[in-house]
């Protein structure tokens, strides 16, 4: 049987396979630890070509981003072909057949308007100064031929182009959807793949930001963010007349995400939350617009996607997310590849990144709470498993911290899950870090975090809850979060130290909050609200002017209405005011580290200069550190080696 796995990317199950021996966190310096912890990535993603004879590996060197490619089966560790890319931020690669690889870079030169911090004043416009190269690299020749480039709104700087297929029965030709004039509404057009020549399939459309195609590379599905709402719009595939479904209940009454098309192109997959308060996969018939099956659902968690082999005619399995990606079996011969590979990983926590279309070559990632990822490739068909690349590379295995599961409740009696990071040997009485996630509308789950592991290595707890707000837990746990960005989502984490201090593992005079993007808007809000709980504030890359990042990010009227709705739960531009942090300088009471990268393009860098501008005003304590080059994900080794560092003395200061 084979199978599709080319979107196949969080599927876990349980158990651990590191052994080894270990130095115990005491023996290693603060200097030593901070190496180990700041390390770039091996890697930080993997592919299969088609007929799985060579796999590829991309990974930071330096400032830049590197494609590798290598051979299976001849030296695991031999590189065949080695591609650098200019610096900017890598989007996706993907293999267009054995021997053609496709990558999308966004280039970000240092005077591109987005980035610019030489002023406070803020500006509307919705030129970024960005562009999005597209290349093509050919592992036969070794040469690497850029074949696209055209410049980026604001809207769309964070908004990948959308690789739809790789036309396998045309060779010369790919489908695309993107903006060729830096417009924010992409089309959608065949490309060729030697000169990049465009021939237009859908011309952009207000307001429409995703297409989505069949398999066989027909245009289908087109939806965005209208004045009134999201709009919806279909493809019959009999006459090719587009019909709306943007009043259809499905899509306009519950969350939804389309996962794909059957092998016909009559069914299409999809994820909604319509009447259940948590997403469930149900197979939608085009020509009726009727929901025909359910295909899974989960009692109480949100369904992922659905796995189908590459014809779409066999439904292998759903996947969600408990404390980590999990797959339910609905197919009995998958599920015995499955797990037979996993006993060859000594029950290891899996990740399946790819499978070649024969279904022999499996690309695998082993997963846990306390150790670094590892790569393997597998072959099935002479049951030959490869180690071929670890996530870090070091003499010093520092002693694992333990990593645990629990909850707590809130002061309005909600239920919070979160995941306790304590030293080694110690559960006592120790300083402590709450530590929210960013988006806010994702998760954290029981996967190894190296920000978690250095702090708890240099012997402080860490608790990293999923307060109100967070994806995958249904509905109404999100829809908790609503309007209450630096208010009920804030008391989370205040509530989550007192929880702590309950149960007896933290000093309630030594916390501090150290988070990222959403967690770094967080630890700006408890600066000037939560000073009796918190002596320290460590922020990443954060949001501090909401009306300004509501205003960049939004592409139409109903998404900013959305936006407004999901921050503070109004239209009125006070209530924005009153939840962001660079207008409440004046109340800020506790020392602040604020890093940002200077090229990062999620969160501008604008947003720490503002929040940096109102602490001078009123000469609050804080120190503001710009990474050159640096993104929004922390990449770089460099750039990870000043957060760890500053973090650590900043809290070693303030709370020992």
């Amino acid at each position: 049987m084979a199978y599709s796995f080319r979107a196949f990317l969080a599927i876990a199950l349980t158990a651990s396979l590191f052994s080894g021996s270990f130095i115990r966190a005491s023996e290693l310096t603060d200097k030593e630890a901070i190496r180990y912890f700041s390390q770039a990535d091996q890697y930080l993603g993997a592919s299969l070509s088609p007929d799985g004879s060579h796999y590829s590996i991309w990974k930071m060197d330096g400032a830049s981003f590197q494609l590798n490619v290598h051979k299976r089966g001849v030296a695991e560790t031999d590189t065949i072909q080695t591609y650098q890319f200019p610096s900017g931020l890598f989007n996706w690669h993907a293999w267009l057949d054995n021997t053609q690889i496709i990558t999308s870079i966004t280039r970000i030169p240092e005077t591109a308007p987005i980035l610019n911090v030489t002023s406070t004043k803020k500006t509307k416009s919705r030129v970024s100064g960005l562009t999005r190269q597209i290349y093509i690299s050919d592992i036969t020749t070794g040469k690497m031929v850029l074949i696209l480039e055209y410049p980026l709104s604001v809207v769309l700087a964070n908004n990948s182009d959308d690789f739809l297929h790789a036309l396998p029965d045309d060779p010369e030709h790919f489908i695309m959807a993107f903006a060729p004039d830096g417009g924010e509404y992409p089309g959608v057009y065949k490309i060729n793949v030697h000169t990049g020549a465009t021939q237009e399939l859908a011309a952009p459309t207000e307001p429409f930001t995703s297409w989505v195609v069949d398999r066989s590379g027909n245009l289908r599905l087109a939806s965005g963010w209208g004045d009134d709402g999201m709009e919806i719009k279909v493809k019959q595939a009999d006459t090719g007349k587009w019909n709306t479904l943007s009043d259809h209940p499905l899509f306009k009454e519950g969350r939804f995400g389309v996962l794909g098309f059957d092998d016909k192109g009559k069914n299409l997959y999809l994820r909604s939350s319509l009447g259940k308060g948590r997403s469930v996969i149900y197979r939608f018939d085009m020509d009726r617009t009727v929901i025909n099956k359910k295909m899974f659902e989960h009692p109480f968690l949100d369904a992922g996607t659905l796995l189908l082999t590459n014809d779409g005619e066999t439904i292998l399995g759903a996947t969600y997310v408990d404390h980590k990606p999990t797959i339910e079996f609905l197919n009995e011969a998958f599920q015995a590849d499955y797990e037979h590979l996993q006993s060859l990983l000594n029950g290891a926590d899996i990740i399946i990144s790819d499978i070649d279309d024969t279904g022999n070559i499996w690309l695998v990632q082993t997963l846990s709470a306390t150790k670094p990822a590892q790569l393997y490739i597998y072959d099935k068909s002479s049951n030959a498993l490869s180690l071929i690349e670890t996530k870090t590379t070091s003499d010093i295995t520092p002693d694992p911290n333990s990593m645990t599961a629990v909850k707590f409740f809130s002061r309005d009696g909600l239920e919070i899950p979160a995941y306790l990071t304590l030293p080694s040997g110690k559960k006592d009485n120790l300083p402590f870090i709450i530590m929210p996630h960013g988006g806010p509308w994702v998760r954290d789950m029981m996967l190894y975090d190296n920000w978690a592991h250095f702090f708890a290595n240099r012997g402080y707890g860490v608790l990293q809850p999923n307060y109100r707000g967070s994806s995958g837990y249904g509905d109404t746990f999100e829809a908790r979060g609503y309007g209450e960005w630096g208010l009920a989502m804030q008391n989370d984490l205040v509530d989550a130290a007192d929880w702590l201090v309950d149960e007896g593992y933290a000093d309630k005079d030594r916390f501090c909050i150290v988070g990222g993007s959403y967690g770094g808007y967080a630890a700006l809000v408890a600066a000037f609200k939560n000073s009796d709980t918190f002596k320290c504030a460590v922020s990443f890359a954060p949001v501090s002017d909401l009306e300004f990042w509501i205003n960049t990010v939004a592409s139409s009227k109903g998404e900013r209405k959305t936006l407004m709705y999901r921050t503070v739960g109004s239209k009125k531009r006070k209530d924005l005011y009153a939840q962001s942090p660079s207008r409440q300088g004046k109340e800020v009471s506790m020392p602040l580290l604020i890093l940002h990268g200077s090229s990062d393009i999620r969160v501008a860098p604008i947003h720490s200069a503002l929040m940096s501008t109102a602490l001078k005003k009123y000469t609050k304590p804080h120190e503001l550190i710009w990474l050159k080059g640096g993104s929004h994900f922390l990449l770089q080794q460099e750039h990870r080696e000043i957060f760890l560092r500053k973090s650590l003395d900043l809290l070693q200061e303030t709370i020992g």
